[in-house]
């Protein structure tokens, strides 16, 4: 039996009611996991009878306000902007902040495809109106750049529309837009709110979190490799961010890693001791 079918029968023996009532106490992130794990969660979380199970999620997150779901998202698609790592387009993990004006998540690729950038100087206007001011009309980051999804649509509607319409349509999105800005400033503003208070925490952690990896990898035979220059200025700048991305990682994950860090400080002592034997060979070669 696969997994996606063990967990539609386990899921109908439970009463609605109750599956309901445990979905409540989580935050969006557990709630996004829950939806992707089957697909009859997927089809129970992403109806609109499920609505208040994702609002309540919102509700339960701790931490910096996170800002409300904007009008023109669904609560499911706002906690996949926030709280997944996949690419809106490919589904791979991207290597790419979130673009919170495009509310969009692109890898690098993705995002040469699905958008258009230009010359912030000589904005682009659409084809069937070129006195349309495109930037009051479609989403723009500070590095100028569209969906080209968001032109498609908008000129759809735009060439649909008489003068009069078009005019009273140009101030509808315009506002619109102005009411995005200030919604993407502000998620920025949390989201380095997040950054700030996670490194705080880190930076506190830190002391003992090194003394734990020190000592796992003392044992392993890197003693002499941990501080190759005797000092804790260059331990903190040579594995400064394997300790940042790994430091809540099981040991299991990191020794790989770790190992190979100290591999290559090993071969950075024995380069540094031969270059001393050379240098004081040449110096003093009746001692040699």
């Amino acid at each position: 039996m696969t997994p996606d079918r063990q967990s539609r029968l386990l899921l109908l023996e439970v009463p609605v009611d109750c599956v309901t009532e445990i979905l409540l106490y989580l935050v969006p992130e557990d709630v996004l996991r829950l939806s992707r794990l089957c697909k009859a969660l997927r089809s129970f979380l992403t109806q609109k009878d499920s609505r208040h199970i994702w609002k309540q999620a919102f509700a339960n997150l701790n931490g910096p306000t996170l800002p409300p779901c904007p009008p023109n998202l669904t609560e499911v698609q706002y906690a996949h902007l926030v709280f997944s790592n996949d690419c809106h387009g490919c589904g791979k993990r991207p290597d790419l902040p979130v673009d919170w004006d495009l509310r969009v998540h692109y890898c690098s690729e993705c995002e040469l495809t699905n958008t258009i950038k230009f010359d912030a100087s000589q904005p682009p206007s659409l084809t069937c109106d070129p006195s349309a001011d495109i930037r009051k009309l479609i989403a723009i980051p500070f590095n100028p750049a569209f969906l080209n999804a968001d032109l498609t649509a908008v000129t759809a509607v735009y060439e649909a529309l008489n003068a009069h319409d078009r005019l009273a349509y140009r101030d509808n999105r315009h506002r619109m837009l102005v009411d995005t800005r200030i919604h993407a400033r502000e998620c920025r503003a949390w989201e380095a709110r997040l950054v700030e208070l996670a490194r705080a925490a880190f930076n506190k952690a830190s002391p003992n979190i090194k003394q734990a990896i020190n000592t796992k990898l003392s044992a392993l035979g890197w003693a002499e490799e941990i501080d190759i220059r005797g000092d804790e200025s260059h331990y903190e700048s040579a594995d400064e961010c394997v300790l940042v991305l790994n430091a809540r990682e099981e040991w299991a994950e990191m020794k790989p890693g770790m190992e190979r860090l100290m591999a290559s400080r090993r071969k950075e002592l024995a380069a540094q001791a031969a270059a001393e034997l050379l240098f004081l060979s040449s110096r003093y070669l009746g001692f040699f």
